[in-house]
């Protein structure tokens, strides 16, 4: 159905006892106070908001106790001391994407810096997706079976002079999620990792997978931390979110740690490096890698965007550094999706 008009749904809607999937659209009104929701058997539901207010937020996501699969859309645009509040005993999967101005220049700072708070406590979540433009304040509870989670957050806090105490926020999430077992740190979070201050990170004792995506105009000088704070870390993926062009600052620059993080000694199996541009602060990362990776079983190195003679100069200098796992081999990529051994 499409309409003009908001579209009022009857309040017998939200106390069915046999419901177990709803969708539920933008244009809504509720014939029925929020307090009085109780979807008992609900298990799947997928909700889009524009400009949700606290009766929604806070009150309906947490008032169906079968639930299982979580997704929420939310447009946030001038939206400020907003509390969405997930509280699901039963919730196994969550996607949550808030949006707010995608134009920097019309950006409403007073959004950005607003005390909009998202509470999630989840006892069996096993799936985590958080993708938000802005990064609100968080309170991660009781995420002690998370299996898998994907933060993409805080793309407005990056180049905004004065805004570190704000992008500290991200380590309210890490704090959260430090039972994962398959973590996903997207462009954003990167970005805002980079600028926030030097916080020391959680530690990530059950973490055995890693991926890593970092914007071109931002460094690595995280990297170092975020493998001392995976003890048992086995696979580790790095990106750059696009290669550099030509005039391009892309700093993919760290600063190697005194003492090889503890993951490198008996853990870390697998590295796969995509979009290098063979720059020597590139293979010095590289270099370290293999020098000190003693399980290192597998190097996969994309260079497809190289030229051949580039692709030949940076692939000599690679198969000449010091191994010191004796069963690992290097591997580079000429597509997308395929690899070839060296």
């Amino acid at each position: 159905m499409f309409t003009d008009c908001p579209l009022s749904l009857p309040s017998e809607l939200f106390t069915c006892k046999t419901l177990i999937q709803l969708s539920l659209g933008k244009e809504l009104e509720f014939d029925t106070p929020l307090s009085s929701v109780w979807l008992p058997n609900l298990k799947d539901l997928d909700v889009s908001l524009d400009y949700p207010g606290n009766d929604i937020t806070q009150k309906l996501f947490s008032n169906c106790p079968m639930l299982e699969d979580l997704y929420i859309r939310a447009n946030m645009e001038n939206q400020k001391d907003i509390v969405l509040n997930v509280c699901a005993p039963a919730l196994k999967t969550l996607d949550l994407k808030l949006v707010a101005f995608l134009d920097f220049e019309q950006l409403d700072w007073g959004l950005v810096l607003s005390r909009n708070k998202i509470i999630i406590n989840a006892p069996v979540l096993e799936d985590l997706i958080v993708f938000d433009d802005y990064l609100p304040c968080y309170s991660l509870e009781n995420l002690c079976s998370l299996v898998s989670a994907y933060i993409n957050v805080g793309h407005w806090c990056m180049p905004v002079v004065g805004m570190k105490v704000h992008g500290n926020q991200l380590f309210k999430i890490l704090e959260g999620i430090t039972n994962v077992k398959f973590l996903t740190l997207n462009t954003a979070t990167m970005g805002v990792l980079d600028y926030a201050d030097d916080i020391k990170l959680p530690l990530f004792r059950n973490l055995t997978h890693l991926e890593l995506i970092v914007p071109g105009d931002f460094s690595w000088r995280r990297l170092p931390d975020l493998l001392c704070s995976a003890p048992n870390l086995g696979t580790l993926v790095m990106w750059k979110d696009l290669p550099c062009e030509d005039g391009d600052y892309c700093d993919f620059s760290w600063v190697e740690p005194q003492k090889a993080p503890s993951c490198f000694l008996s853990h870390l199996e697998n590295l796969t490096i995509m979009r290098f541009d063979g720059e020597d602060h590139e293979l010095e990362l590289l270099k370290y890698f293999l020098e000190n990776g003693r399980v290192l079983k597998k190097v996969l190195i994309g260079c497809c965007h190289l030229t051949p003679e580039q692709k030949a100069n940076f692939l000599e200098k690679a198969g000449q550094f010091q191994r010191v796992s004796k069963t690992c081999r290097i591997e580079h990529s000429d597509s997308p999706d395929g690899f070839e051994m060296m």
